[in-house]
């Protein structure tokens, strides 16, 4: 799973990078890389949305057999596949989507880690001019001398 993982946030890393060239906020730039995924996905997620109305549309339908065939496990499940022909209901549209956005969804948290990762790196190398700086080298010191607990 970590190695779907990776194929999908290197990429999206990069993307997300490269908008935060342009806009030069972070905030802004994962806001813009969301709308970006989510425009992507909204097929998959029109398609299951619709999905999902047509089973809410059979339910008391699939209710009525479940009633009727209770005891025979095996009549059930051919009445039932029987319904969803019927509808044109297949029951794994409803799942499919939601695989296929899974790695991507899961893909925008390690690469919004690599950038900050980055960022975080250049600014901490970063010069810091003493005249500009608010805070004073001594206590600079003093604070990472202290222990916190």
């Amino acid at each position: 799973m970590n190695f779907i993982i990776g194929l999908f946030a290197k990429p999206i890393g990069s993307l997300l990078a490269w908008i935060y060239g342009l806009v030069n906020n972070y905030g802004l730039s994962i806001i813009i890389l969301t709308l970006l995924v989510r425009l992507i996905l909204l097929p998959l997620y029109t398609k299951q949305i619709r999905y999902q109305s047509k089973m809410t549309e059979v339910q008391p339908k699939l209710k009525e057999i479940q009633e009727k065939y209770a005891n025979d496990r095996d009549t059930l499940s051919m009445k039932t596949m029987e319904l969803y022909r019927e509808e044109g209901i297949s029951p794994s549209s409803g799942c499919l989507p939601l695989l296929i956005q899974m790695p991507i969804i899961m893909g925008l948290l390690p690469s919004s880690r690599i950038v900050f990762v980055r960022s975080s790196i250049c600014a901490r190398h970063a010069s810091v001019s003493p005249m500009r700086s608010s805070i004073s080298p001594l206590s600079m010191t003093e604070i990472s001398s202290r222990s916190l607990f």
